[in-house]
């Protein structure tokens, strides 16, 4: 780049530019989420239960795996272990949890 004088002076120039940046925070939110529960009516981890909210997350839902929805949640996912009245089978269940801008999914075990 020239930069010329009024009087018609130019010297080859170099700019730099700085930029500074006040303040920068990045958090990682850790969470863990049950992946068991045991729905047999003995008081202990009868109902699976996950607080969306306090996870940041915007919903959730619990498939089976013939891919119907067994239990569905926006502020709390709560399931007792059964689909439309009827307990459900021992066996493995698909969990979609929606984030913010992220989507996680994982595998609840249902063991009586």
């Amino acid at each position: 780049m020239l930069v010329s004088d009024l009087q018609g002076n130019s010297t080859p120039s170099f700019y730099s530019a700085y930029l500074y940046i006040d303040d920068v925070s990045v958090t990682e939110k850790e969470f863990e989420i049950p992946n068991i529960f045991t729905p047999n009516g003995d008081g202990v981890n009868d109902h699976y239960i996950i607080d969306l909210e306090a996870l940041g997350a915007t919903g959730a839902e619990i498939y089976n795996r013939w891919g119907n929805c067994v239990a569905r949640g926006e502020k709390f996912l709560y399931w007792d272990g059964k689909f439309d009245g009827k307990e459900c089978n021992n066996g493995v269940y698909y969990l979609r949890l929606q984030l913010e801008n992220n989507i996680v999914n994982g595998f609840i075990h249902l063991m009586k």
